[in-house]
């Protein structure tokens, strides 16, 4: 008879596994959805850090993507030819060039940023009373890659100087946010928070 347990993966190894499937059909969707949009996946991010992030550096937009900053660069110059990107010199550096969106650059942003539609109907199949601790694990191991150095910081709730960690009212909403001083279920954590100052 055979014992599964000798045939099957550790459940940490099957994880990853699962994880690398949703990441290429999270691609796969981005790409579609960019390349309508006249986008190569890198101007995309680009685009979409932008819009998270406010006015950037080339090269705070190259450690987020992870490049070198002429690669960047080479990216932001399509944009710009398009009209959805702004260079400008820093007020307190002339030297130094910030990049923003133009107008017509926040547009086509809101429409790349927001998550495909495919993507939140499979996540809407989970039972809801599950999801918040699957987003919880999911920012738990985003962080554990932030700290080993694999992606650049994220502005993760749980690396947040405002963040309480146990220090709610109840089981339910176990964390605070100090900034604006309300408890914090599983469900309530961010992955990506503008008011983000790191710990």
């Amino acid at each position: 008879m055979t014992d599964f347990d000798d045939l099957t993966a550790a459940p940490s190894e099957q994880i990853a596994d699962a994880l690398e499937r949703l990441a290429a059909a999270c691609r796969a969707v981005a790409r579609d959805r960019d390349a309508a949009a006249g986008l190569a996946p890198l101007q995309a991010q680009l685009l979409t850090l932008l819009a998270r992030r406010g006015p950037s550096r080339v090269g705070a937009l190259a450690h987020l993507a992870g490049l070198r900053q002429p690669t960047v660069s080479d990216a932001l110059r399509p944009l710009e030819a398009r009209g959805l990107i702004l260079r400008q010199p820093l007020a307190d550096d002339g030297r130094a060039i910030a990049v923003s969106l133009t107008a017509a650059g926040a547009t086509l942003a809101a429409v790349i940023t927001r998550p495909p539609a495919a993507l939140v109907d499979a996540a809407a199949t989970l039972p809801s009373d599950r999801a918040p601790e699957l987003l919880g694990d999911l920012i738990t191991m985003i962080h554990a890659l932030q700290q080993a150095g694999v992606i650049a910081p994220q502005r993760l709730c749980v690396t947040c100087a405002h963040f309480r960690r146990n220090a709610g009212p109840d089981t339910v909403r176990p964390h605070v946010c100090a900034l604006v001083g309300a408890p914090l279920g599983l469900r309530h954590l961010r992955v990506d928070c503008p008011e983000h100052l790191a710990a």
